[in-house]
């Protein structure tokens, strides 16, 4: 699993996975049954750009979601990261960790899903799937690293809200953007947006 040295004094250590065959197991126990093929549902409020076509609906813990084929890579890392909240329960590292928020990583991929979409359908920009990690504060990382760029974001409870905070480079200091992104707005942060054309594909 990759580990951003840069990104060292950002929030909390990042995750590095304790047991390699924890989602083995999960998935021979458990199978596919936390995601399906489901009715889509519009998720936190943003209107997209135009109508996209969807071939692929599936449920995540209870939410349904649909991205159109080309993204299916990101529907790929989803299903692959459907056991965090599941096997990461407190003191998952045996040193007190706290255990995943249910909230907090569908808050995650809702913000994958609906930024993913909208570039996708009005940039025609298909950016790379990131890497879905938990952190040891409970938190949920979503982490890319491009040829081009590389952009942590961190998804945290501030109380009883998602507050989702950023870090993004194009492998140099000059080009360093923080900050947070404004998850329970109706409409997409631009600039940021924009900014993430750097992941394409």
């Amino acid at each position: 699993m990759k580990r951003y040295k840069d990104f060292e004094n950002f929030i909390q250590p990042r995750f590095h996975q304790a047991d390699a065959n924890l989602s083995d197991t999960f998935f021979r126990q458990r199978g596919n049954e936390d995601i399906k093929y489901s009715h889509d549902r519009n998720t936190i409020g943003y209107q997209f750009s135009k109508k996209e076509d969807v071939k692929i609906r599936f449920s995540v813990l209870g939410e349904d979601y649909s991205l159109p084929e080309d993204l299916s890579h990101i529907y790929e890392e989803i299903k692959l990261s459907s056991y965090i909240v599941e096997c990461f329960k407190n003191d998952w590292d045996d040193d007190g960790a706290i255990g995943i928020n249910k909230s907090v990583y569908l808050d995650a991929l809702s913000f994958l899903v609906i930024y993913s979409k909208e570039l996708s359908s009005k940039k025609g920009i298909v950016i790379e799937a990131p890497e879905i990690n938990p952190v040891i504060n409970g938190s949920i990382d979503l982490s890319w690293r491009t040829d081009r760029a590389r952009l942590l974001i961190n998804f945290n409870l501030k109380g009883e809200k998602t507050i989702a905070r950023f870090y993004g480079d194009l492998y140099d200091k000059l080009t360093e953007k923080s900050g947070f992104i404004d998850i329970d707005s109706k409409t997409f942060d631009y600039s940021f947006l924009e900014w993430m054309r750097n992941l394409k594909k």
